[in-house]
């Protein structure tokens, strides 16, 4: 673990403390084999009892010198240990600054997509906008439309209503087969006596009364065709004169065949003036088809 910050000044220092531990050494060195020269001059020119002393004071010497070079072996080897850690310590610098650049080009990269997100957050929410709008006229176009839809639905049924009152204004009235035989088969259920009537020269109204006579004749009924002269009694559709007790079996076979009638008195003054009649029995009197009005346009 290292106590100091790596940076390049303290790697500097560091690698001259270590090379100023070498050269110490390599002074202790020198040292030591200038001892032992010297020693060896003292043998040589003392030779009398001093030279003991001097190969006690060589041998201290010889000691310290072996001493100098063991320390100077550990001052290398603690000087080789520096060095490593601090060319470690100089790789994990590096290694951080080459880490350090990559975080910071992750960074712009990521500030950058963060960027185009933003711009096309702006123009997803602009689209949005765009199309919120166009919804907006779409469903005013929508309601325009299913109004303008109503309308001509309300238009189309008025002209088939129209035409409908058309056909009926036109063409004539008749019995159809189911009719016939729904009036054949009530009226069978008993006998009894009726005068039919139309206007005089309407023929649509005739060929109505002439059908519905045709079902009192095929149920053996007692009846009496009459063209009525009388122009100033002007009554339209089926009318039953219910003045007469009789009427109750014809009223319940008009509604089983569905035909459409009326129950009314016939007024005073309306004479049957061509023809025999049956006196005292019910009258049906078939009158002309109602008026067409056209419809008023809205």
């Amino acid at each position: 673990m290292l106590f100091f910050e790596i940076t390049p000044d303290n790697v500097e220092f560091a690698s001259r403390l270590a090379n100023a531990f070498v050269i110490g050494s390599a002074i202790v060195v020198a040292i030591a084999a200038w001892a032992q020269i010297t020693v060896s001059e003292i043998k040589g020119r003392y030779a009398d009892a001093k030279t003991a002393e001097n190969e006690r004071v060589a041998g201290e010497a010889n000691k310290a010198a072996g001493e100098a070079i063991l320390k100077s072996a550990e001052l290398e080897k603690d000087a080789a240990a520096a060095g490593a850690k601090i060319a470690a310590a100089a790789e994990r610098a590096a290694n951080a600054e080459r880490d350090g650049a990559e975080a910071r080009k992750a960074q712009a990269e990521i500030l950058s997509r963060a960027a185009t997100a933003e711009r096309d957050a702006s123009q997803a929410r602009a689209l949005a906008a765009s199309l919120e709008k166009e919804t907006t006229v779409a469903r005013a176009d929508l309601a325009r439309a299913n109004e303008r839809a109503a309308s001509l639905e309300l238009a189309a049924n008025n002209a088939r209503i129209e035409a409908a009152r058309v056909r009926a204004a036109v063409v004539w009235r008749t019995i159809s087969p189911s009719q016939r035989a729904a009036l054949d088969a009530a009226l069978r259920e008993t006998t009894g006596r009726i005068n039919v009537v139309w206007v005089l020269g309407d023929p649509e109204a005739q060929s109505l009364a002439m059908q519905i006579t045709q079902g009192f004749e095929a149920a053996r009924w007692e009846f009496m065709p009459i063209a009525s002269q009388n122009n100033l009694w002007l009554q339209f559709g089926i009318v039953l004169d219910d003045r007469s007790a009789d009427a109750a079996p014809i009223r319940q076979a008009l509604v089983a065949a569905d035909i459409e009638f009326r129950d009314d008195a016939l007024p005073a003054e309306f004479g049957l003036t061509q023809g025999a009649q049956i006196k005292g029995a019910p009258v049906l009197f078939v009158g002309s088809r109602p008026v067409f009005v056209p419809m008023s346009q809205p």
